[in-house]
């Protein structure tokens, strides 16, 4: 039996919606690193602070007492995803390091499907090609 109705929400935060001539809704990210950040497998998110956020979630625990600490909020949100390689992280502090308005970079990883030793890879490849000229401060932890 057909659908006779239907509805779709799409995330506006994440995506343009555009509805094509055959009446199909397509996504169209709003911004270049949206958009290099979706072709990685990456999901990205600009954020109106200065600390470059690349985590698994913007953890409600930890998030008030590092932004507290470091005077900070976040830049964006970008989750390397649960099946991380060193590359992926090597593409997302490239895309971090872009944003002008990131004084610090913020990795903070809950290991368990996402391996904390190809993070910690992908972030030294990262330093040694991409030359960030600010902090980085790492957390890895194992998921229990």
């Amino acid at each position: 039996m057909p659908a006779v109705d239907a509805k779709i929400n799409f995330d506006d935060n994440a995506a343009y919606v555009t509805l094509t001539g055959k009446g199909c809704a397509t996504l169209t990210p709003r911004m270049p690193a949206e958009m290099e950040a979706k072709a990685s497998d990456l999901s990205f998110v600009k954020l109106d602070g200065n600390i470059g956020w690349s985590s698994m979630a913007l953890d409600s625990r930890w998030r008030p007492w590092i932004c507290q600490a470091l005077r900070c909020e976040p830049a964006n949100f970008l989750d390397i995803g649960g099946s991380s390689n060193p590359q992926k992280v090597i593409t997302a502090m490239s895309i971090i390091m872009r944003d002008k308005s990131v004084k610090s970079i913020l990795f903070n990883i809950f290991g368990g499907i996402t391996r904390c030793d190809d993070v910690a890879k992908g972030i030294v490849q990262a330093v040694n090609q991409l030359k960030p000229k600010v902090p980085i401060v790492v957390r890895l932890t194992r998921h229990q």
